[in-house]
């Protein structure tokens, strides 16, 4: 009896793996949860659900532990806003330090949106950051890119920063605040600080062609 390709059975054990891990039970019931339901940028769940199944089972847990015991785990989980589903960096006590979140498309991985947290949590992104030797959204996006690559997805898709709904209306009570500044001044120092760090996040990594809402990669 003739092989199967090796795409296609890594496929068939991600989608065994979506099916049957325990670990993922909470996500697949969130992801195939209400008829209808959206992301805030208007992505269906039924899309997220139909061509995400084999990344979603496919994505490898990695853990690391620094020189001081502290434990990082990588992870894929439930997401809200932009999408049902992310990667997450998390460590005990903290919970979930960064995040990249995922739609999927025939044949495609779109990152949604990109979020650390602040506070302690930034400063155990920093260490993060020093066990894998490059800032922690490329960490993961090389992380998604590879399993993509794996699992025979052929393009990964970079929302631009500007068609984001957070982008467009953020959230500014906080920085008024602390600035003591306006509504349209905080909404002008959120929208560079966004458009900086995105925009810093896929040059590095080689998303310079734009098609629509994405800037694409091909694999």
């Amino acid at each position: 009896m003739q092989k199967k390709p090796i795409q296609e059975r890594r496929q068939e054990k991600a989608l065994q793996r979506y099916t049957n891990d325990p670990r993922l039970s909470k996500l697949r019931f969130f992801v195939a949860g209400p008829k209808g339901q959206r992301t805030t940028e208007g992505i269906s769940f039924s899309q997220i659900l139909k061509h995400g199944k084999p990344f979603i089972g496919g994505f490898s847990r990695h853990e690391f532990v620094d020189s001081k015991g502290r434990q990082f785990i990588v992870r894929i989980d439930q997401s809200t806003h932009e999408s049902p589903v992310g990667l997450f960096i998390d460590t005990p006590g903290l919970g979930h330090l960064g995040r990249v979140r995922l739609a999927f498309q025939r044949g495609a991985v779109l990152i949604e949106a990109v979020q650390g947290e602040p506070g302690p949590e930034f400063k155990e992104l920093k260490r993060f950051e020093g066990i894998v030797g490059m800032p922690w959204p490329n960490y993961l996006i090389r992380k998604l890119e590879a399993t993509a690559r794996r699992l025979g997805y052929s393009t990964v898709g970079f929302r631009d920063v500007e068609t984001l709904f957070w982008y467009q209306q953020p959230l500014t009570g906080q920085l008024e605040k602390e600035k003591g500044v306006s509504e349209e001044e905080a909404t002008k120092i959120i929208q560079e600080r966004m458009h900086k760090f995105y925009t810093n996040i896929r040059e590095a990594l080689g998303y310079t062609t734009r098609k629509g809402e994405y800037w694409i990669k091909k694999l």
